[in-house]
């Protein structure tokens, strides 16, 4: 499924995420809406998400992390390597190995 949210969908899910429906007496106003079918789309947004909580909460499974990490590591992106910097053991060593001049 690859559905993505219109901008007004989105517009929608921040008003609810942002708190900016009140719900009173079974009837949810909307501060500071001046279009109708933002309503509408903050009503489907809240049924969806009140949908969405009903659910049952499951804990992530323990090896979640590695997996995840491991993904990333095979994945090849740039950036997804560790990067160790290049560190001498012997600090000493390196100023005598210096060339002078």
């Amino acid at each position: 499924m690859s559905e993505t949210l219109s901008d007004e969908d989105r517009r929608a899910v921040d008003f609810v995420l942002n708190g900016e429906s009140t719900v009173s007496a079974g009837t949810t106003m909307y501060l500071g809406t001046a279009h109708a079918d933002l309503g509408a789309r903050i009503q489907a947004t809240e049924t969806l998400l009140a949908l969405l909580d009903a659910l049952p909460v499951f804990d992530p499974p323990d090896d979640l992390l590695a997996r995840t990490m491991k993904k990333i590591e095979t994945a090849g992106l740039p950036g997804s390597q560790p990067t160790a910097p290049e560190t001498s053991i012997n600090a000493a060593e390196d100023v005598a190995s210096a060339p002078v001049g």
